[in-house]
């Protein structure tokens, strides 16, 4: 087997809303349904006059639509003005926004350290993907190389369930770097990863149940998260299920299944499924074969998951402010990848 300073709370702002500014934040609510209908030239007159008048929800919206260009023409510029003036008014999410702006240069000077200290305020207020992001940032070296600090923010984002955080936290414990060095807490953490989606946690959960490790040996559940890992399209979990299928572990065995999953590991290039896949192949019959071709049709290749894309997932599912319009939209995790991948760091 293959192992593989102050802050603005929405308290404050319910409470100003019913007393001195009720219009305006009905303005605000009007306006985040047209945004959620994707009426985003109806959002534009409801956001404008209230991010005018110091509004930070509706200047950090107003600045995620010139980010995206939704309803208006994307401007970078623009989008770092608005989310500025969230930032300084301790908006979480526009800290983090402005943030990333300032490591990726777009739209406003390129100024890493500037960029750190904006995602830091908002990782200290629980802002998920900050706490994530400082936890990578540590995690290799570009705050300079500090595993104990690293292992503290991917620690804050992973109680807040973001999936890859805890992948990264299991890894910690595995390995040691920055916690005690702990199977059983790898595991733990893993397991929590695995069952957030995360196809490599669910792979690794694969691994440790096969052989033992950190867990009790338990075939099966092996199989389960192998089984899990390999419909999101995950080469080395696909390559497992077919060597279970291939030499009856766990399972009845079965070529054509085994044929199956060994030629959609080899999709993604894994020559050692390849050859797994042409050996299968010469012991099969042809019904078998006629069999197999029938069941192909039912499957497409999958491409893995990508981390941003994971990671925006499970951002947009969990809106770190409850006046966060819940509308998926992956580029902020994206871009800040893409950031950390420039200064070429790759996990």
């Amino acid at each position: 087997m293959k192992q593989f300073e102050p802050t603005i709370t929405r308290a404050i702002l319910l409470l100003s809303c019913a007393t001195l500014l009720a219009p305006g934040c009905a303005n605000f609510e009007d306006g985040t349904t047209s945004y959620e209908r994707r009426d985003y030239e109806g959002a534009l007159k409801h956001f404008e006059p209230l991010a005018e008048k110091g509004h930070p929800d509706a200047q950090f919206l107003l600045g995620r639509m010139y980010a995206e260009g939704l309803g208006v023409t994307s401007n970078e510029t623009t989008a770092a003005k608005w989310f500025l003036k969230a930032a300084e008014s301790g908006h979480a999410d526009a800290q983090y926004r402005i943030g990333v702006l300032h490591l990726d240069g777009e739209g406003a000077s390129q100024d890493p350290p500037q960029g750190v200290e904006w995602i830091r305020r908002a990782a200290e207020q629980g802002h998920r993907l900050s706490q994530f992001s400082l936890g990578w940032l540590y995690d290799f070296g570009v705050l300079g190389e500090n595993s104990e600090e690293a292992a503290t923010w991917y620690g804050r984002a992973a109680e807040q369930g973001v999936s890859i955080a805890q992948y990264n936290l299991g890894c910690m414990y595995l390995d040691g770097r920055g916690v005690p060095q702990s199977l059983e807490k790898a595991a733990e953490w893993y397991t929590k990863s695995a069952e957030g989606g995360y196809a490599k946690a669910q792979v690794r959960l694969g691994f440790m149940s096969d052989s033992g490790v950190g867990v009790e040996p338990d075939g099966q559940k092996a199989l389960e998260w192998y089984r899990k890992a390999a419909e999101q399209g995950h080469p080395s979990a696909q390559y497992n299920l077919g060597v279970a299928y291939d030499i009856g572990e766990g399972v009845e065995t079965d070529l054509v299944q085994a044929h199956l999953w060994f030629n959609l590991s080899a999709s993604h290039g894994d020559d050692d499924a390849r050859e797994r896949r042409d050996c299968v192949a010469s012991k099969m019959t042809d019904e078998q074969i006629s069999r197999d071709e029938r069941l192909a049709v039912g499957w497409r290749r999958v491409e893995p998951e990508t981390e941003e894309l994971h990671l925006a997932k499970v951002i947009a599912a969990q809106p770190s402010r409850p006046s966060s319009v819940n509308v998926f939209r992956p580029k902020e995790a994206e871009r800040l990848f893409e950031s950390l991948r420039d200064t070429g760091i790759e996990r």
